[in-house]
């Protein structure tokens, strides 16, 4: 019987890295690609608006590179730790990230989500074209998939544990049933209700337990 379902943000969660922001780098777009990241989890600017233009300031980088680049991602202090158990006890665990699939495919292979909602590079002839090939994931898209997979297990939205830093997360972690801020942004730590600053996903089973909730 399933007992809850985790939901969380794959970049500056999960894994240590924003994604994007390192392709950036790799391909010398670091600063405009940085600026627009931080505007964006900070509440700043639209997360739609400012991931068009990221993705547009990538347009042309060859496939092979973000490939390349998913290998060298890193997973927060505690995050494997955090999932294993969390399966242990009947969790299923469900990934909503404004990150990109091409980038992700080592994490998610290790984790074997039962859930994932991510955006997508449109790639052509083995490059990016500087656009996405589906809908955005937006704070909404998030906070519904959410909703949706836990309908599915026949869960209510109070079983739900989401983790998330960036102010695109703030609706998914308000839904929740415990919604947490991991090392998160000010916008974010000032609407919700559970913080945890160390940089370490363990710390989550900790205030699971101190809630009862395992």
């Amino acid at each position: 019987m399933v007992k809850g379902l985790i939901v969380c943000d794959m970049d500056s969660t999960l894994i240590k890295e924003e994604g994007i922001d390192c392709l950036a780098h790799k391909v010398g777009k670091a600063e405009e690609v940085s600026a627009l990241t931080r505007a964006a989890m900070e509440g700043r600017m639209d997360f739609g608006d400012s991931l068009k233009k990221r993705v547009n300031l990538l347009r042309g980088v060859d496939l092979q590179t973000v490939l390349d680049l998913s290998q060298q991602l890193t997973f927060t202090n505690g995050a494997i730790e955090l999932l294993h158990l969390l399966r242990l006890q009947d969790f299923k665990i469900g990934i909503a990230s404004g990150g990109f699939l091409q980038m992700m495919k080592p994490v998610l292979q290790m984790i074997k989500p039962d859930y994932i909602l991510a955006n997508s590079f449109e790639i052509k002839d083995h490059k990016l074209t500087g656009r996405l090939d589906r809908p955005i994931v937006s704070a909404q898209s998030k906070k519904e998939a959410a909703l949706l997979w836990a309908q599915e297990l026949r869960l209510s939205a109070d079983q739900i544990v989401a983790i998330g830093d960036g102010a695109n997360d703030i609706p998914l972690l308000q839904t929740a049933g415990i919604g947490i801020a991991f090392c998160a942004k000010e916008v974010v730590r000032n609407q919700v209700t559970y913080h945890i600053e160390e940089a370490n996903l363990m710390k989550v089973w900790d205030l699971l337990q101190s809630l009862h909730r395992i």
